[in-house]
């Protein structure tokens, strides 16, 4: 019986561990996130297929602002100078679910905190409660990553549209454009997008890690099976 008290202690602390562990790489998704929304480096104009790359300037667009570089130390960026309702339903919708990305991120994040056994502050809230906590800190990472990647996809897809009518022998400069300052610029991948599929991807992989290491199931079940065992244990004596 000391035994088996002891490998149950011994699971428990490293369930804590693995939680603890966790709980840090989710800090890390949110701090992504936040860049992610701040950063114009989404989309890059190509030094290959721009044409205004021959004047010495460089493009780069984000959710909310555009950029362009003036030399080797100055650039300037705004935030489109456009009314809103005049974006590309591919824009919008990318700003909507970033929002909702990184407010999912952020309360997964406090959630998965009131939920973990390091958090002496709560440590004597109910195992019940701890345990549909965690479960909703699980089901809100897959929301993030879920919206990450979604939000990576559709600016691939408006990289992508600029390219679809190529011809073998290269870029033809006839459709697929982007007008900017009277030069024809198009662009590539940007390292936000490279961060948005890699986070997504964490992210997902931290929901269902987040979903099968809740220790507060395990205890839960625990009591269940030794309340019942008590009790037909009561009824056989009596």
């Amino acid at each position: 019986m000391a035994r088996q008290r002891k490998e149950e202690t011994r699971i428990e602390n490293n369930n804590d561990i693995g939680g603890f562990a966790l709980w840090n790489i989710s800090f890390l998704c949110v701090f992504v996130n936040a860049i992610l929304v701040l950063s114009s480096s989404w989309m890059v104009s190509s030094r290959k297929s721009s044409m205004s790359l021959a004047l010495g300037q460089t493009y780069w667009k984000g959710l909310f602002a555009q950029c362009t570089s003036h030399g080797a130390h100055g650039f300037h960026c705004d935030d489109y100078e456009v009314p809103w309702f005049q974006f590309d339903s591919l824009v919008l919708s990318s700003r909507i679910m970033m929002i909702f990305s990184i407010c999912f991120a952020i309360l997964a994040h406090i959630v998965y905190f009131l939920s973990g056994n390091w958090n002496l502050v709560l440590i004597t809230m109910d195992p019940f409660i701890k345990k549909w906590l965690a479960r909703s800190a699980s089901l809100l990472y897959l929301l993030s990553g879920t919206f990450l990647i979604i939000v990576s996809g559709l600016f691939t897809d408006i990289i992508l549209q600029a390219y679809s009518n190529d011809s073998k022998m290269g870029p033809t400069h006839s459709i697929g454009m982007v007008q900017h300052d009277e030069n024809l610029v198009r662009y590539e991948f940007g390292a936000c997008l490279y961060l948005g599929y890699i986070f997504g991807a964490i992210e997902l992989i931290l929901a269902v890690a987040v979903w099968a290491l809740n220790p507060h199931v395990e205890k839960k079940d625990e009591e269940e099976n030794y309340t019942k065992s008590f009790n037909q244990d009561y009824l056989s004596v009596y």
